[in-house]
């Protein structure tokens, strides 16, 4: 392929994985729909945090070694920062919104939305819910609270989230992907 991006094999691509730009219709698939969710989270989630982790990890190394940074270096923390830009236009509740629909998309159940009793006695209660596009975890009634403002935000109609977030989405997703490409041509 030779430097060349492949669109059908790229999560990062907004006019591939936008909801409102289905078949010149303005309507999204329910699949594509699910898609746009599983996507954008997974690029914030399985992505950002090794990218983040590389950058900190390589410049631990050139510390260590008084060596000067390589090259590579500069090219994963341009990557790092525009996954981190592309995370920043999403409010706090709007991220924890996109990783509760990836759950959705992904999983029959999403138990881990609900208050549960753990331990050994199930004499605990579990109350925080991972939200990994925010990266740490939030009270159930935080995390209550995020998803009832997105969906008020939006007269309880879901259909009309993802077009509200995805064309905020597409300058910093093509920026992530201008990023991303020198990493992996």
């Amino acid at each position: 392929m030779g430097g060349r991006v492949v669109r059908a094999n790229n999560p990062v691509d907004p006019q591939r994985n936008a909801p409102h730009r289905a078949h010149g219709s303005g309507e999204a698939t329910t699949e594509e729909v699910a898609l746009f969710w599983i996507r954008v989270a997974g690029v914030f989630t399985d992505i950002r945090p090794p990218v983040k982790s590389s950058v900190q990890n390589l410049r631990a190394m050139s510390a260590q070694t008084g060596l000067a940074e390589p090259a590579i270096v500069k090219l994963f923390a341009r990557f790092a920062d525009a996954l981190d830009a592309a995370v920043g236009v999403l409010t706090e509740p709007e991220a924890h919104y996109l990783a509760y629909r990836r759950h959705v998309e992904c999983h029959p159940r999403q138990d881990g939305y609900r208050l549960q009793m753990v331990g050994k006695q199930r004499d605990q209660l579990k109350d925080q819910v991972p939200s990994q596009v925010l990266g740490r975890s939030v009270s159930h009634q935080d995390s209550e609270r995020m998803l009832r403002t997105v969906l008020l935000q939006h007269g309880i109609d879901e259909s009309k989230i993802g077009p509200a977030i995805a064309p905020r989405l597409v300058e910093p997703m093509r920026r992530v992907l201008a990023a991303a490409v020198p990493l992996y041509t």
